[in-house]
């Protein structure tokens, strides 16, 4: 069970003090369950929420970074080549892949919310 001096509905703040272990904020009418966590706002379950997200958010920026500088590799590399399309088409499929990477990040970032 949480701590229930920090207990707040997840919806409108409302406390929850006092309240049953599950059943509608009288405030808002929003689901809460002490004993599960859920619709419930609790001041450190937020922080590692929001640390979570910060951690998707930067595995996202990271994949979308990496797909930009094997690009940027690819361009380079095909200036110093006697085939230049062979590294341009190579790097093209292995940024490609860290593209789709990126949006399968970014769609399990909103599905997390």
């Amino acid at each position: 069970m949480t701590d229930s001096s920090t207990e707040n509905c997840e919806n409108c703040d409302y406390e929850l003090l006092g309240l049953p272990a599950q059943g509608s904020c009288p405030e808002c009418g929003h689901f809460y369950n002490k004993l599960t966590g859920k619709g419930i706002a609790n001041s450190k379950r937020n922080s590692v929420q929001k640390f979570d997200r910060l951690m998707l958010r930067a595995r996202t920026i990271a994949l979308a970074s990496i797909a930009v500088i094997i690009m940027l590799i690819g361009v380079i590399l095909s200036f110093n080549s006697p085939t230049p399309g062979i590294p341009l088409f190579v790097s093209g499929i292995i940024a490609f892949v860290f593209l789709l990477a990126t949006v399968l990040s970014f769609l399990s970032e909103k599905t997390a919310k």
